[in-house]
């Protein structure tokens, strides 16, 4: 049943979740590799840009399963298993319906005639950041500055639903993240760091944006 959640090439292949058009830089897929330590003749998978994979496109996971363990298994048959299975959406897509999509493709590929229970979980909707506003024009002449590089703007696989909150209470208003998240920094593992050189051009970054915007207003 996890295995038909994706296609012979690792593409996600349950009907009826959304996919986006992306149109942010593009991401090489040597970079890639560097940044994510994919290790050396391991084959990626689905289709398409590595930008599109990351940023256009549904992705499912299955982040646990509760079997026997291997250590102490005993040659018997089990009454049953579960997994719990995340999934990340594009922008702009129902997630309540999205559940109710992935639980019913569970349902429909059961083989056996086993039972299926599936216990929704937590959701949030997906966010597209409108970057043609001041802030946005504020904040990447500050980025510039600070880093003394030119701005280029990817998209980013994430999950905060409080970003969708605060839009769905503030329509107009342009949402940016702030912070220190380059690839090496591996934020939320448990070796997460943060580059002492990356804080510095962060923090002036943020003053200049500020500095900024009060002149724009």
């Amino acid at each position: 049943m996890i295995a038909t959640l994706h296609d012979a090439a690792g593409t996600v292949a349950v009907n009826g979740l959304d996919v986006v058009e992306y149109d942010g830089a593009p991401y090489d897929e040597a970079a890639f590799r560097t940044d994510a330590g994919v290790l050396p003749g391991v084959e990626l998978i689905g289709a398409g840009s590595i930008a599109d994979r990351l940023y256009g496109r549904p992705s499912i996971n299955v982040i646990g399963i509760d079997a026997p363990a291997v250590d102490g298994a005993a040659n018997a048959l089990i009454p049953k298993a579960r997994a719990r299975v995340s999934v990340r959406l594009a922008p702009g897509q129902d997630p309540a319906e999205a559940q109710r999509v992935v639980a019913r493709h569970l349902e429909a590929v059961a083989p056996w005639h086993v039972k299926v229970k599936v216990t929704l979980g937590g959701i949030g909707e997906g966010f597209l950041a409108q970057t043609d506003g001041p802030a946005y024009a504020a904040a990447t002449v500050a980025m510039a500055a600070a880093f003394r590089k030119d701005v280029v703007h990817y998209g980013e696989g994430g999950s905060i639903p409080l970003v969708a909150a605060f839009l769905a209470a503030q329509p107009s208003a342009e949402m940016i993240l702030w912070g220190c998240e380059e690839p090496r920094c591996k934020i939320h593992a448990p070796n997460e760091s943060v580059d002492l050189a990356e804080l510095e051009r962060m923090v002036l970054a943020e003053a200049l944006f500020i500095a900024g915007l009060g002149e724009k207003s």
